[in-house]
């Protein structure tokens, strides 16, 4: 498990241009954000620390599938499909626990033994859900904080799980 800077197209559903929150960039209104950047042709982007699994190691890059807690909601987040998710945990520290009401998780809970060296993060958020529904592309010349590994044990799952959705 690593975290990493990562960037991606600001989606295009803009608050209300009355909202007090609200900048107006060019013709849009957009919520105002430290994390939303101007780019290149007025376009806006979101950056954020994401944390992510590797699933896939290739030359020069490596498939990774994103951790969320969707806001602390988990899969109860609205649009979000809880068949695509397990709940990932820091093996030794804590339990996998789902949330009051998660009841359509079913893949098994994913476990990392967290780095020794890893100050920053003693538990991991209870809603932290690993999204095997949408793998990124990370570039191995980017910086990345490890944060841990898988289990040995829930390896083969991990990669079980990983390819069935790839292969829809």
């Amino acid at each position: 498990m690593f975290s990493v800077l990562f960037t991606e197209s600001y989606g295009e559903t803009p608050p209300r241009p009355d909202n007090e929150n609200a900048s107006v960039v060019g013709n849009r209104a957009v919520r105002k954000d430290p994390n939303i950047s101007v780019v290149k042709h007025n376009e806006l982007v979101y950056s954020q620390i994401r944390r992510f699994i590797s699933v896939d190691n290739k030359h020069g890059f490596c498939y990774a599938c994103p951790i969320f807690t969707y806001g602390g909601q988990g899969t109860l987040k609205r649009g979000c499909r809880p068949e695509d998710h397990s709940i990932v945990y820091y093996a030794g520290l804590q339990m996998p626990t789902p949330l009051p009401g998660e009841i359509r998780i079913t893949k098994p809970p994913i476990g990392v033994i967290p780095t020794a060296n890893d100050t920053s993060l003693t538990q991991m958020d209870v809603a932290s859900r690993l999204n095997f529904g949408k793998a990124y592309l990370i570039e191995y010349n980017v910086k990345v904080k490890d944060h841990g590994k898988v289990r040995a044990e829930d390896m083969d799952t991990l990669i079980y799980h990983y390819k069935k959705e790839l292969n829809g």
